[in-house]
């Protein structure tokens, strides 16, 4: 199985807005947005396979702002557009 992302993409407007919204909704397995740490460690493996749990520990940390152990989509679409 393939997994969707869009790390291709740069800045997103809103066309890629409601792209990157799908595949954070394609990758919260459970459908109970905000992303789990676990679902984010199997995104991440999908964008560079040589990522260490670490490494996923520590990004997920800094994109969960507010601290409260998820990341919901306005988090994520912060780091995203922080990324470049």
């Amino acid at each position: 199985m393939r997994y969707r992302t869009t790390w291709d993409n740069d800045r997103p407007g809103t066309e890629q807005s409601g792209r990157l919204k799908g595949d954070f909704d394609f990758n919260d397995l459970n459908r109970e947005t905000p992303m789990s740490l676990g679902e984010f460690v199997r995104l991440m493996g999908t964008l560079d396979e040589d990522m260490t749990p670490e490494e996923c520990q520590i990004g997920f940390d800094e994109i969960d702002t507010d601290r409260d152990g998820l990341i919901d989509f306005q988090e994520f679409i912060a780091w995203w557009t922080d990324r470049t």
